[in-house]
């Protein structure tokens, strides 16, 4: 074994701590007895520190192996079960056992170190299983699966927190299968299975365990409610569960602070129906207060999350500096405090915003990246926003529109399977635009048509906005006779709820349109471009390469006011504008138009 890595003394650790319950030794009695804390004993078996070879004498000697055996590659695995001999004895040992692998999961929880977390808990399964009492081996397999819920294996999680509920059952502690069963509940959410996670945080919502336990079940069944569009009995769970930490606080079953923290939980919740209804204003404002909020009570988790919400939020409106430094920001921090969900999430929106601002290779890779580690941790959610951010990197670049319509096509099937109807009608979005670029109109109206009809289910304005613009598309190509005034109002609509992809082409299909002047084209392209504009001034201002115009989306809408300007022979405004622009390609394109 190689001791100057982490993962060469992780092992020889493994090794002392076998050698000590194998001993029957508790790693107090083994520190008492060799004269040094427990701490230190706790950190040579965790890896974090080299045992000093008079140490490991020391420890060999009271444990009955050869000095060898902590360090020779070949050295014989020493069994963890204890030799037989009188069993009340044998019961004493493992107790003990027991306890010192606590003590030791609880250093690992709080540093955190989740993988050697992960070690620790299966060892304490194992010790369990062998003379533990029904509660012993249920809290041994919750701890084993908030352990595998943090490094995102979902599947393990779901089967030790099932394993956990048996157990806490036949012990008949219901505090416990409570909390079992909202992460349980967490991790089939996870993968995917929301019908079986409404069923556990139903369950806990319901509960006789208090409010203490039963808020985090309201907001659970509140957060799936919003997730599939049911926005005001999502509003009336977040509201039922503040009122609970309200009275909790005030009754003080919980501390103020404790309160002040699930406050946080409902907020980021009521955040998240704020944006899907396309209220995007109020929504940041709330965000940054959360976040404000979080770092004072010093709340990682919700910090992160308002991070997020803040980034997702500017994404959306055009703050493109904003989102991708707030978004690189985050995928940072998810990793130091190795919250591998946060950071695959950080990392497909990061792709989403790149491909945004025409910065498509780096999207590409982004989008990689967070779809590889989504497969590895089987997490549907963060996969979903890959193939988003794959589908879009790849829809800026040449000759990749085929693989551009796979992955819009398997956010679509992700989106259907975990009964996420914004994110359907997110993913249909693209396959229209998509299908239309290909020159497939019917299968661009039908995408158009499904994305409109989930959009006025849900009451996401921003993308009943954008879908009425696919759709009027559509039915141009289509050969339909459509209204100049149905145009402008699809314009405004766009401009209503601040949506920077729904205002852009919304402007871009009234602008193509027969009855549209070029005075009103240069009037609505104008508008348009100053948001661009503004976006693109952010970008260099961050000290972010302005790759903008590279998003045809965008350079387009350029290209046609250039053509505005020369059908009105304002040469002089033209000629400011491609000044100012500052972009060859365009410069290009008008010298050879």
């Amino acid at each position: 074994m190689d001791l100057s890595t982490r993962q060469g003394r992780r092992e020889q650790g493994l090794r002392i701590q076998s050698a000590v319950e194998r001993a029957g030794l508790s790693i107090e009695d083994l520190a008492a007895q060799i004269g040094c804390s427990r701490a230190l004993i706790y950190q040579y078996v965790s890896g974090s520190t080299l045992a000093q070879p008079d140490r490991l004498q020391q420890i060999a000697a009271k444990c009955g192996v050869q000095l060898s055996h902590f360090y020779n590659d070949d050295a014989a695995p020493v069994e963890t079960s204890v030799p037989a001999s009188d069993p009340v004895d044998v019961t004493h040992r493992i107790q003990e056992s027991l306890r010192s692998l606590e003590e030791l999961a609880d250093a690992q929880a709080s540093a955190p170190n989740h993988k050697a977390l992960v070690a620790t808990s299966e060892r304490l399964v194992s010790l369990a299983q062998q003379a533990g009492t029904a509660m012993e081996q249920g809290r041994a397999f919750e701890r084993l699966g908030n352990a595998l819920l943090a490094i995102g294996d979902y599947p393990g999680a779901a089967t030790a927190f099932q394993r956990a509920s048996e157990h806490a059952v036949q012990a008949n502690d219901v505090r416990m299968l409570a909390a079992v069963r909202q992460n349980l509940g967490n991790a089939l959410l996870s993968q995917g299975f929301n019908s079986a996670a409404r069923e556990h945080f139903e369950w806990v919502a319901g509960s006789s365990q208090g409010p203490s336990v039963r808020w985090r079940g309201l907001l659970a069944v509140g957060a799936l409610d919003e997730q599939e569009g049911a926005y005001k009995e999502a509003m009336h769970r977040f509201d039922e569960a503040a009122v609970l930490l309200e009275e909790a606080a005030e009754g003080g079953v919980i501390s103020e602070e404790e309160a002040n923290i699930g406050l946080l939980y409902v907020n980021a919740n009521r955040t998240n129906v704020y944006m899907d209804g396309s209220d995007f204003d109020d929504a940041r404002k709330l965000a940054v207060d959360c976040a404000s909020r979080a770092e004072a009570q010093g709340s990682a988790d919700q910090f992160l999350e308002a991070r997020f919400n803040i980034a997702w939020c500017d994404v959306h409106t055009a703050r493109w500096a904003d989102a991708i430094t707030g978004l690189a920001t985050l995928s940072q921090l998810a990793r130091f405090v190795q919250d591998q969900r946060r950071e695959s999430l950080a990392n497909g929106w990061l792709a989403i915003s790149r491909a945004c601002v025409g910065d498509f290779e780096t999207a590409l890779n982004l989008a990689k990246d967070a779809f590889a580690t989504a497969l590895a941790r089987g997490d549907r959610l963060s996969e979903l926003y890959a193939q988003m951010g794959l589908a879009d990197a790849y829809t800026g670049i040449a000759q990749r529109q085929t693989e551009a319509l796979y992955h819009a096509n398997q956010a679509l099937s992700v989106a259907r399977a975990m009964r996420l109807d914004r994110a359907e009608a997110e993913a249909r979005s693209r396959l229209s635009a998509l299908c239309e670029a290909g020159g497939d109109h019917a299968a661009a109206r039908d995408h158009a048509d499904r994305m409109l009809a989930t959009a006025n289910k849900l009451g996401a304005r921003h993308l009943v906005a954008y879908g009425t613009s696919l759709q009027n598309a559509a039915r141009i190509s289509a050969g339909e006779t459509v209204s100049n005034s149905e145009l402008e109002l699809a314009v405004e609509m766009a401009y209503a709820t601040t949506y920077c992809e729904a205002v852009m082409h919304s402007t871009w299909v009234l602008c193509r349109h027969e009855e549209t002047t070029a005075s009103r084209q240069q009037e609505v392209l104008e508008r348009a471009i100053a948001i661009i504009e503004l976006g693109r001034k952010g970008l260099i201002g961050a000290s972010i390469i302005d790759t903008v115009l590279e998003n045809d989306t965008f350079f387009r809408l350029y290209k046609r006011l250039a053509n505005a300007y020369s059908l009105q022979n304002k040469e002089s405004q033209l000629q400011s504008f491609l000044e100012e622009t500052g972009w060859p390609p365009l410069l290009a394109w008008n010298a050879g138009s």
